[in-house]
């Protein structure tokens, strides 16, 4: 029997919702001109255990069924790296000076480059469409840094003590505290070392995001709250 892991209940449809944004990018009404038409975006960025999906599909959720509201992960890449249509018709919409402009500031980003790094801006590329189209939510992925630049993006980091984290972890996938542990610890040194490798940029720093959130403090009901209040304050939400 195939062992149960954490992406297996946490990864979202990737590549459904990819899809779907490729085919709904927003038009604006008669009376609403684009440079006004705002749709925000949020990047969660997460120590390993915190309750990041719950929080990107609770938010969904609030903000009701009948808005475009979607999520993107890390695994997102697996469509990228093996399906470029999706990713191919977004880019399409840019004219000819915005892509030339996108690719410089990719290239920037990424100015150190591992052999590998294309792949990684491949996934780039990928967030920055998405948040381009609006009403995405990154959930890790280095989304905080990729999306530095750009306007109306809430950027939210959770964060929570090892033993918080470790049981978090053990109740969610139903599995030994000790088996737990040994995720916690491989898998948090793993996120850290993917978004360094490429960007040179440390996760860790509290000055990237606007919401830096204690989830042993705070549930994902509190945490929804503070979110759509800080849109609202910002005049991002109705």
């Amino acid at each position: 029997m195939k062992k149960t892991t954490f992406s297996d209940l946490y990864t979202p449809r990737i590549e459904a919702r990819f899809r779907y944004a490729s085919d709904h990018q927003p038009v604006p009404g008669p009376d609403i001109h684009p440079e006004t038409l705002i749709r925000p975006n949020i990047t969660i960025s997460r120590e390993f255990g915190c309750d990041g999906y719950p929080l990107a599909e609770a938010l969904v959720e609030a903000f009701g069924t009948d808005t475009d509201w979607r999520i993107f992960s890390k695994e997102l890449n697996r469509v990228v790296e093996t399906d470029s249509t999706p990713l191919d018709t977004l880019e399409s919409r840019l004219d000819d000076q915005a892509r030339t402009t996108f690719e410089e500031y990719l290239d920037a980003l990424l100015a150190h480059k591992p052999t590998d790094y294309m792949k990684f801006k491949r996934l780039a590329k990928a967030v920055k469409l998405m948040v381009r189209n609006g009403h995405t939510i990154i959930v890790g992925s280095g989304g905080a840094h990729l999306t530095r630049t750009d306007r109306h993006v809430l950027h939210l980091r959770l964060v929570a003590p090892v033993e918080f984290r470790i049981r978090n972890v053990a109740v969610r996938l139903g599995i030994p505290t000790d088996e737990a542990e040994r995720m916690v610890v491989e898998h948090s040194n793993q996120r850290e070392e993917y978004i360094q490798k490429y960007t040179r940029a440390d996760v860790r720093d509290p000055y990237l995001y606007d919401l830096v959130i204690n989830n042993e403090r705070v549930d994902v009901p509190t945490m929804v709250r503070l979110v759509t209040d800080t849109l609202r304050a910002r005049g991002w939400t109705a």
